[in-house]
């Protein structure tokens, strides 16, 4: 089954599109790796870009924010 318009539109090449819902899609960008001594190939998920839905587009994800960094001296 082909994606509509409005999820291909944000597809690019090296990314692969899973739907969640009828109008919900999560895009990831990665790549497959063989499996060795089978005819298997295993998909490697290396980012997670966000989420398309029809009425927002494409929703980035948030940047993972680090907690504050202290120093104690002893």
């Amino acid at each position: 089954m082909p994606y509509p318009p409005w999820v291909m539109e944000h597809k690019r090449k090296g990314m692969y599109v899973n739907k969640i819902n009828e109008s919900t899609y999560r895009i990831y960008r990665g790549h497959s790796e063989r499996i060795k001594g089978t005819n298997k190939v295993r998909r490697v998920v290396d980012e997670y870009i966000g989420t398309i839905t029809e009425k927002e587009g494409l929703i980035p994800t948030k940047p993972k924010i680090k907690g504050e960094v202290r120093t104690v001296r002893y």
